[in-house]
C-alpha cells in the first residue's frame, strides 16, 4: 500500500476483506498490517532479516485505491526454500502486538557460540558431529572460506576427538559441509 511519505518503502498489509460501499461508491480493504523491523518499538535487532516483516494485530480500513500492488509474505521454512526471492517475496516468522509491544513466539531460536537467532541473510555452517550451525565470521572464518569447506567440526567436537583420540583432526577430514539454513534449534 502507498506510504504518504513518497521516500519510504511501501506499507505492507494482509487484506481480510474487501467492503463495497454503494452509498459512497467506492471499495475499501479491511488490512491487518505488517510491520518492518526498523518500525517496531525495540528497533531492528541483528537476527531481523532484510526481507522479514512482522504480522500485527493493529487493523484498518484503506481506499483500494492506495493498493500499489500484490506481494508474498512466507513463512521462514518456506521463504528459505524458494530457488528464486523477488522483489515481491518477504517472510514472517513473528506476530507483534502493537499495545504492549509483545512479539509471539516471545523467543526466537538461538544458534552457534553468539546465542543469537537465525538471520538467512548471514551464512551459517553446520558441525558434521553434533549439529549445531554456526556463522562463519563467529568460528573467525570468511563467507569464502566456508563455502569451500567439504566437512566442518566444530572447535568443541574436535576438542572432544582431541581428548579421547588424543590426537587432532586431521585438516582433510574437516571439509564436506552443508551451508544453509539451520535444521536444529535451541530456544533462548
Amino acid at each position: 500500500m502507498r506510504s504518504p511519505n513518497s521516500r519510504k518503502p511501501s506499507y505492507v498489509a494482509l487484506v481480510e476483506k474487501i467492503e463495497l460501499h454503494v452509498e459512497k461508491n467506492e471499495v475499501k480493504v479491511r488490512v491487518l498490517w505488517y510491520y518492518r523491523p526498523n518500525d517496531l518499538y525495540h528497533g531492528r535487532q541483528n537476527f531481523y532479516g532484510e526481507r522479514e516483516l512482522l504480522l500485527s494485530d493493529r487493523d484498518d480500513v484503506q481506499s483500494v485505491e492506495t493498493i500499489e500492488g500484490k506481494c508474498i509474505v512466507h513463512t521462514l521454512d518456506d521463504f528459505m526454500e524458494l530457488k528464486c526471492i523477488r522483489e515481491h517475496d518477504y517472510y514472517c516468522r513473528f506476530e507483534y502486538k502493537v499495545h504492549s509491544a509483545v512479539y509471539v513466539p516471545e523467543r526466537a531460536d538461538v544458534y552457534c557460540l553468539c546465542n543469537k537467532a537465525y538471520n538467512p541473510d548471514v551464512l551459517m555452517v553446520e558441525c558434521e558431529k553434533c549439529n549445531d550451525w554456526f556463522h562463519s565470521e563467529c568460528i573467525g572464518m570468511t563467507d569464502g572460506e566456508v563455502k569451500k569447506l567439504e566437512h566442518y567440526f566444530c572447535s568443541a567436537c574436535s576438542s572432544r576427538d582431541e581428548e579421547v583420540n588424543g590426537d587432532e583432526v586431521d585438516d582433510d577430514e574437516v571439509n564436506d559441509v552443508e551451508v544453509a539454513a539451520p535444521k536444529r534449534r535451541r530456544t533462548g
